[in-house]
């Protein structure tokens, strides 16, 4: 099991939701880097919302969405 917090975004989000404290510079990377090191958890808890779906991936294409937003 797989506890990601804020870190990871649940499937029901629809966006990154409140990013004041976060470099979300660094973001993508530091999921992939959970990716790397718990490959296949049984379960992902985020920190809001629902544990089915693949929140990591569903974190990455958030954050893909984000960088390609105008500013």
């Amino acid at each position: 099991m797989l506890f990601g917090g804020c870190l990871l975004k649940s499937i029901s989000s629809g966006g990154l939701g409140n990013t004041d404290d976060a470099v979300v510079a660094e973001w993508a990377g530091t999921v992939r880097r959970v990716q790397r090191e718990y490959a296949n958890p049984s379960i992902t808890v985020p920190g809001h919302g629902t544990i089915a779906g693949n929140a990591a991936s569903w974190t990455l294409s958030l954050l893909a969405k984000n960088q390609a937003a105008p500013a």
